[in-house]
Protein backbone atom coordinates (compact mmCIF):
# COMPACT_ATOMS: atom_id res chain seq x y z
CA UNK A 1 0.00 0.00 0.00
CA UNK A 2 2.75 2.28 0.63
CA UNK A 3 4.59 1.87 -2.63
CA UNK A 4 0.77 2.42 -4.16
CA UNK A 5 0.56 5.61 -2.32
CA UNK A 6 4.01 6.74 -3.70
CA UNK A 7 3.18 6.39 -7.03
CA UNK A 8 -0.07 8.28 -6.47
CA UNK A 9 1.75 11.22 -4.87
CA UNK A 10 4.23 10.62 -7.55
CA UNK A 11 1.23 11.04 -10.18
CA UNK A 12 0.28 14.13 -8.74
CA UNK A 13 3.43 16.23 -8.86
CA UNK A 14 4.23 15.13 -12.32
CA UNK A 15 0.06 15.83 -13.20
CA UNK A 16 1.10 19.44 -12.75
CA UNK A 17 3.83 19.17 -14.91
CA UNK A 18 2.01 17.91 -17.66
CA UNK A 19 -1.27 19.91 -17.71
CA UNK A 20 1.35 23.08 -17.60
CA UNK A 21 3.66 21.61 -20.23
CA UNK A 22 -0.12 20.43 -22.69
CA UNK A 23 -1.13 23.75 -22.48
CA UNK A 24 2.04 25.13 -23.34
CA UNK A 25 1.57 22.69 -26.78
CA UNK A 26 -1.20 23.93 -27.35
CA UNK A 27 -0.17 27.80 -27.46
CA UNK A 28 2.81 26.51 -29.68
CA UNK A 29 0.39 25.48 -32.19
CA UNK A 30 -1.62 28.82 -31.68
CA UNK A 31 1.63 31.01 -31.86
CA UNK A 32 2.60 28.88 -34.95
CA UNK A 33 5.21 26.89 -32.92
CA UNK A 34 4.22 23.95 -34.81
CA UNK A 35 7.63 22.04 -34.89
CA UNK A 36 7.77 22.84 -30.63
CA UNK A 37 4.19 21.74 -30.72
CA UNK A 38 4.53 18.55 -32.42
CA UNK A 39 7.81 17.70 -30.16
CA UNK A 40 5.32 18.07 -27.14
CA UNK A 41 2.42 15.98 -28.19
CA UNK A 42 5.02 13.02 -28.01
CA UNK A 43 6.13 13.62 -24.29
CA UNK A 44 2.19 14.33 -23.63
CA UNK A 45 1.74 10.97 -25.22
CA UNK A 46 3.94 9.10 -23.02
CA UNK A 47 3.04 10.98 -19.82
CA UNK A 48 -0.63 10.57 -20.00
CA UNK A 49 0.16 6.65 -20.96
CA UNK A 50 2.15 5.90 -18.09
CA UNK A 51 -0.23 7.92 -15.59
CA UNK A 52 -3.37 5.47 -16.69
CA UNK A 53 -0.77 2.50 -16.02
CA UNK A 54 -0.12 4.54 -12.53
CA UNK A 55 -4.09 4.73 -12.58
CA UNK A 56 -4.65 1.00 -13.19
CA UNK A 57 -2.04 0.52 -10.21
CA UNK A 58 -3.10 2.24 -7.68
CA UNK A 59 -6.99 0.87 -8.08
CA UNK A 60 -6.97 -0.13 -4.42
CA UNK A 61 -6.26 2.97 -2.40
CA UNK A 62 -7.71 5.31 -4.95
CA UNK A 63 -10.82 7.31 -2.46
CA UNK A 64 -12.77 7.95 -5.95
CA UNK A 65 -12.31 5.57 -8.80
CA UNK A 66 -10.14 7.93 -11.38
CA UNK A 67 -11.67 7.05 -14.98
CA UNK A 68 -8.93 6.72 -17.69
CA UNK A 69 -11.81 5.69 -20.24
CA UNK A 70 -11.78 7.82 -23.38
CA UNK A 71 -7.92 9.17 -23.33
CA UNK A 72 -6.82 6.47 -25.55
CA UNK A 73 -9.59 8.03 -27.73
CA UNK A 74 -8.43 11.69 -27.64
CA UNK A 75 -4.58 10.53 -27.95
CA UNK A 76 -6.07 8.99 -31.67
CA UNK A 77 -8.12 12.07 -32.68
CA UNK A 78 -4.28 14.36 -31.76
CA UNK A 79 -2.75 11.97 -33.98
CA UNK A 80 -5.09 11.69 -36.93
CA UNK A 81 -5.78 15.67 -36.63
CA UNK A 82 -1.75 15.45 -36.68
CA UNK A 83 -1.57 13.50 -40.09
CA UNK A 84 -3.72 16.01 -41.31
CA UNK A 85 -1.96 19.43 -40.66
CA UNK A 86 -4.88 20.04 -39.05
CA UNK A 87 -2.55 22.19 -36.32
CA UNK A 88 -6.25 24.33 -35.27
CA UNK A 89 -7.71 20.86 -34.14
CA UNK A 90 -4.63 19.42 -32.45
CA UNK A 91 -4.40 22.97 -30.02
CA UNK A 92 -8.03 22.63 -29.18
CA UNK A 93 -8.10 19.00 -28.50
CA UNK A 94 -5.05 19.71 -25.99
CA UNK A 95 -6.34 22.96 -24.47
CA UNK A 96 -10.45 21.41 -24.21
CA UNK A 97 -10.17 17.84 -24.04
CA UNK A 98 -6.91 16.15 -22.73
CA UNK A 99 -6.44 19.29 -19.90
CA UNK A 100 -9.64 18.91 -18.57
CA UNK A 101 -8.77 15.08 -18.13
CA UNK A 102 -5.59 15.56 -16.37
CA UNK A 103 -7.12 18.33 -14.24
CA UNK A 104 -9.58 15.59 -13.39
CA UNK A 105 -7.09 12.75 -12.76
CA UNK A 106 -5.35 15.20 -10.24
CA UNK A 107 -8.44 16.20 -8.20
CA UNK A 108 -9.04 12.24 -8.05
CA UNK A 109 -4.94 11.38 -7.46
CA UNK A 110 -5.24 14.54 -4.84
CA UNK A 111 -8.09 12.99 -2.59
CA UNK A 112 -6.36 9.47 -2.49
CA UNK A 113 -2.81 10.84 -0.66
CA UNK A 114 -3.01 11.81 2.79
CA UNK A 115 -2.47 15.35 3.22
CA UNK A 116 0.58 14.96 4.93
CA UNK A 117 2.14 13.48 1.85
CA UNK A 118 1.00 16.22 -0.33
Amino acid sequence: MEKQIEVLRTAYEYLNKLTKGTLEAAEYFHSGQEYKGFQSVSLIADGILWLVEAIELTRLVQKEQITTEGILAKINEINNAMLKKDIVLVADLLEFEVVPILQMWQSGVQKSIPLALI
